[in-house]
């Protein structure tokens, strides 16, 4: 008898519209649907078969995992509780008065003008600008708030230090004997005593939702601050 031989038969490979470049997408064997449970978080997704080689139109199902979601990007959370003075960090120079990323605004009185830089909130970000105006001499310092940016004046706070060497503290509550007042001109060197070149701080208790609208992003890696800050170094004694 004469022996039948045996072929292999390749598997069957759907052709589903809508894929790669050319619209078409060689897909796997589809497989018939089974009463096994549908894992949590997944549906099922009904696949039509093409007809292929005088195959009849065929319709069965697969289960999908489903889309993936996209996370928003992460944000400032919390709420801010002060402000201080874009210009260089307390502790680059003295860490013994603080840990935390309080800053000086370095200033030369005897230049007369007007100056304005960003108030930085505790959550690194600008929440306000303060204006110095000087005047032979004669300083004002006054600011102006984002909306949202809610201040305690009762302890607002910013006084002037001759230079870094002379710092014993800045916390505010032990600064009050040289606490000066918002919106009043002072005669900084009679005041302290000292040269023309003069240490700015401000230290002002505030509240505020970090992830309101109108608050900008405030790094110390940004090349914005890093210019301006090259520009008040040469200012300190």
């Amino acid at each position: 008898m004469e022996t039948i031989p045996v072929f292999e038969m390749e598997p069957f490979k759907p052709v589903i519209t809508d894929g790669g470049s050319d619209g078409t997408y060689w897909g796997p064997e589809f497989e018939e649907p089974t009463n096994e449970p549908i894992p949590d978080g997944q549906t099922w997704d009904t696949v039509t078969r093409r007809p292929d080689d005088g195959l009849e139109e065929e319709t069965t199902q697969r289960i999908t995992d489903p889309p993936a979601v996209t996370q928003p990007p992460e944000t400032h959370r919390g709420g801010g509780k002060y402000l201080t003075g874009e210009g260089p960090l307390f502790l680059s120079f003295r860490r013994d008065l603080t840990d935390n990323p309080l800053m000086f605004t370095p200033m030369d009185l005897s230049l007369d003008g007007e100056y304005r830089f960003p108030l930085i909130g505790s959550t690194m970000q600008v929440v306000g600008e303060a204006k110095a105006e000087v005047r032979s001499g004669m300083a004002t310092i006054t600011y102006s708030l984002f909306g949202g940016v809610q201040i305690n004046r009762e302890k607002e706070f910013f006084t002037f230090f001759p230079d870094i060497r002379s710092v014993k503290t800045i916390v505010p509550e032990k600064l009050q004997d040289v606490k000066m007042a918002f919106g009043i001109p002072y005669s900084v060197a009679s005041w302290l005593g000292s040269d023309q070149k003069v240490l700015l701080y401000i230290n002002c208790p505030v509240s505020y939702d970090a992830g309101q609208a109108g608050l900008q992003p405030f790094s110390l890696q940004d090349q914005g601050y890093l210019a301006r800050l090259s520009a008040l170094l040469p200012l300190m004694d």
